[in-house]
């Protein structure tokens, strides 16, 4: 759970570095909090589990993470109607990056279920590493949808430290597995979900 705690603090509190006290408003830091978690979310899907209640977990935790990009994406429509004509094919890259982060997690969450899987790879091999790639795109896509975004990512210190981040999860997440006594639970990724959207919004709206 440590880790999983780490990775919440630190993309968290590197949001927190330039201008901490910028916010858009209770509605729209709340809508952002819960992107920036939904992401930490699957950073934290990456450590891997082992035996068959951790798969389930990571399993739960995946639809944990798909609840809060839809949840995310709403809330910020229901804050700023306006916001609907980033549904155009005019709109910026990173709200289509976005997009694309969204269908990646839509896959992954769809076709781990078993009797899913068989529809589209041929043995658990190929679902495994597919499963993986496809990790890798939405974390490249959502990344770049934090980032270009530029609303709390917005120095070369944040994207850069943001970046090295991922890359070192990527990196070492089997020496991350190997240590982790066992994996996170449900209850515990959801109340550090919760605590880090309101350390969120009391910075930047009432600190």
């Amino acid at each position: 759970m440590a880790a999983a705690i780490a990775v919440f603090a630190f993309y968290f509190l590197l949001a927190f570095l330039h201008a901490p006290r910028a916010g858009g408003g209770w509605s729209w830091d709340f809508a952002n909090a819960l992107g920036l978690a939904a992401y930490c979310g699957l950073l934290v899907l990456m450590f891997g589990v082992r035996g068959a209640n951790a798969r389930k977990l990571h399993e739960i935790i995946g639809y944990a993470a798909l609840a809060l990009i839809f949840a995310h994406g709403f809330w910020l429509i229901l804050s700023e109607p306006v916001l609907t004509n980033y549904f155009r094919l005019s709109a910026p890259l990173y709200m289509w990056s976005g997009v694309i982060a969204l269908l990646a997690v839509i896959y992954l969450v769809v076709f781990s279920r078993r009797a899913d899987r068989k529809l589209v790879h041929k043995d658990y091999e190929s679902f495994r590493r597919w499963h993986l790639y496809i990790s890798y795109l939405a974390l490249a896509a959502g990344g770049y949808h934090i980032l270009a975004s530029g609303l709390y990512f917005s120095t070369r210190l944040e994207v850069g430290a943001a970046i090295a981040g991922v890359a070192a999860l990527i990196v070492f997440r089997k020496k991350i597995r190997a240590d982790l006594s066992r994996p996170p639970n449900l209850a515990a990724f959801a109340g550090v979900t919760l605590l880090s959207a309101i350390v969120f919004l009391l910075v930047r709206n009432v600190v």
